[in-house]
């Protein structure tokens, strides 16, 4: 179902939403 995508997706950009704030708070 489209909603299981969704939460498939979700996941995903959360996931790459914390590597970005992790390498935000990092050395770069």
């Amino acid at each position: 179902s489209p909603n299981m995508f969704e939460s498939i997706i979700g996941k995903k950009a959360i996931k790459q939403i914390k590597k970005f704030k992790m390498i935000d708070k990092g050395d770069f």
